[in-house]
């Protein structure tokens, strides 16, 4: 009897919730935070035949039942668990890709094979001599390419968070964190080696994070002033006298829903109480506008835009970017420097084209942020070979 009630219980355990959440599906949380698109239902042929049974438990994990509301839970306990944890521990194990720091702060400390924040975070995945020759050479056989066709080539690195901001890391981290990491590396070496000017600009944004936060505390990204301030070193490459970020006025907006970091862990309503702080009244003399915007499906994000204003160079300028771009299109600084500008995804191959092809620039900045740095020659050399098209 005893048995069977068992059998009875564990059947009710494993079947109810999944009628409960197909009846009332709309009334939980089933929103995407993981950065990353859900596995699809795999095809039901025979020549997958071997691959329909991890295609079905991919899709089904990715869509189990209260999937948000188990991981809200989790990570609650994975956060105060990671307080007693050693450092052994969350290096070869971790939590969830997320580190809560000091006063909250939170690092993206993922360890996996395409992105690995810890191994840059503590030097561990220095570059070789002969990688950075090759990195090097690659690099510059790009910027030759370019300066061929009569535009100035700079690559720009922007700092992980961490770094930036090590002193809100977990004291733990903060004893074994370096300070010099590869992304120092590669830059010293092309600058010292080669007639290119890398900007890896961490000192630069260090001399400013205390007079105002130049990164989200919930977010990988930096902020407006962050942006600010990134884009200074820049400019003082191509000649322009840098603006300081202690002259600017910025007005703080409450609450900040840049919080990308505080959603993986599916605790995004938990971590509202960041400060948003908007650039205002900056070269109001200077007259922006924007044309050609094309958006990404279906989650509705510029990925190329162009700026035209009565900016006194009228240097015609491609800044070809990741996720980090983002904050430039909505805060028009570099239009207020140059009068031709145009911002593109660098995951946008046609935009990318059409761009070269239409506007022939004069200045070709390539950002990515230093957690992309693995295999940067594959970067350039796909550039190149882009263009070269």
């Amino acid at each position: 009897m005893k048995k069977n009630l068992f059998i009875i219980m564990f059947s009710l355990a494993i079947v109810l919730p999944n009628i409960v959440y197909f009846v009332f599906h709309d009334h939980f949380d089933t929103e995407n935070y993981e950065n990353r698109a859900y596995a699809e239902m795999p095809e039901f042929t025979f020549e997958n035949i071997e691959n329909i049974p991890e295609g079905l438990e991919n899709y089904y994990m990715d869509r189990v039942p209260f999937k948000n509301e188990i991981k809200s839970v989790t990570s609650k306990v994975d956060i105060e668990l990671g307080k007693y944890r050693s450092l052994y521990e969350i290096l070869n194990g971790g939590l969830s890709g997320v580190t809560l720091g000091i006063d909250g702060w939170m690092y993206y400390t993922v360890n996996g094979e395409s992105e690995n924040s810890i191994n840059e975070m503590f030097g561990r995945n220095m570059y070789s001599d002969d990688e950075l020759a090759s990195i090097s050479s690659m690099i510059k056989d790009t910027n030759d390419f370019f300066r061929d066709r009569g535009a100035e080539f700079i690559p720009y690195v922007v700092p992980n968070k961490e770094q930036v901001y090590d002193q809100y890391l977990p004291e733990t981290y903060q004893r074994h964190i370096t300070n010099y990491t590869r992304a120092n590396q590669l830059a010293d070496y092309v600058n010292e080696h080669t007639d290119v000017k890398m900007i890896y600009p961490l000192d630069y944004m260090k001399k400013y994070r205390d007079s105002i936060n130049l990164f989200y505390k919930y977010d990988t990204h930096w902020n407006q002033p962050g942006a600010f301030v990134g884009i200074q070193p820049i400019l003082e490459t191509v000649g322009i006298k840098p603006d300081e970020v202690t002259d600017q006025k910025f007005e703080e907006i409450t609450p900040c829903y840049s919080n990308d970091l505080a959603k993986i862990l599916n605790l995004q309503d938990s971590y509202t109480d960041d400060v948003e702080r908007v650039l205002v009244d900056f070269k109001p003399d200077i007259e922006v506008r924007a044309k050609d915007q094309e958006y990404s499906v279906p989650d509705n994000i510029i990925i190329s835009i162009r700026y035209e204003s009565n900016a006194p160079d009228d240097r015609e300028v491609v800044f070809i970017g990741d996720s980090f771009r983002n904050m430039l299109v909505g805060m028009h600084i570099l239009p207020k420097y140059f009068s031709h500008v145009s911002i593109v995804s660098r995951y946008q191959q046609k935009q990318l084209k059409d761009y070269f092809n239409k506007y022939n620039p004069d200045i070709v900045i390539y950002e990515m942020s230093e957690r992309y740095v693995k295999d940067p020659e594959t970067v350039y050399t796909g550039l190149v070979d882009l263009i070269r098209q």
